[in-house]
């Protein structure tokens, strides 16, 4: 990592990639995630993309490369979080990737490419997950075919920290974890078991 220059992280799961790739074509999605971290560097920034090793092993062995790329094949949730909060901007092409409400009620900018396996398959679930998780919220959707503006950028994060104002006030009234386990698991045999492998810490 460059302490010299902020950080635009890029995030995308297997799911996503796969899909990309099915609607775009091998080369054009990587076409186009190479071109965004090309622009994150002409924007002074240092692209880090999390994805998938076949994604991450084919924009590290670009030629050339976009100076000071990170670019992990996934890694621990500490190392991830701590990349996704300290991050200017980060990216998605997920908006119900399980990481984003943290950048939200942080008050940090997310933007999203596209809404993600889940809101293609299921349009329903979409619309209810929109509903419970972004009440009231307009989410900053780019297209990954126009170049990357810092000042643009900007613009759009100042929107969006009124627009998110509703979902980070649901959040806030929602049930803290171990109120949710204990909801789900009451006591009994078993239960405190099958608690402890759902809130052990998972691999991003």
């Amino acid at each position: 990592l460059d302490p010299a220059r902020p950080r635009w992280i890029f995030v995308m799961s297997t799911e996503e990639y796969g899909g990309q790739l099915a609607r775009q074509g091998h080369a054009e999605a990587h076409r186009r995630l190479a071109a965004c971290l090309d622009q994150a560097v002409a924007a002074g920034r240092q692209p880090v993309l999390v994805a998938p090793p076949p994604c991450a092993e084919a924009m590290r062995g670009r030629r050339p490369a976009p100076p000071g790329l990170v670019a992990l094949p996934f890694c621990d949730h500490p190392t991830f979080m701590a990349l996704l909060l300290e991050a200017e901007h980060a990216f998605y092409w997920n908006v119900f990737s399980n990481s984003v409400m943290a950048r939200a009620v942080n008050h940090l900018p997310v933007f999203f490419f596209d809404p993600g396996h889940l809101a293609r398959a299921v349009p329903p679930l979409h619309e209810a997950g929109m509903r419970l998780y972004f009440p009231g919220a307009t989410l900053a959707y780019l297209d990954q075919r126009e170049p990357l503006s810092a000042a643009r950028l900007a613009e759009r994060a100042a929107a969006q920290e009124a627009a998110l104002a509703p979902a980070r006030e649901n959040v806030r009234r929602s049930p803290a974890p171990p109120e949710v386990l204990a909801a789900l698991f009451p006591p009994g045999a078993g239960s405190r078991e099958r608690a402890r492998r759902i809130s052990a810490p998972q691999t991003y």
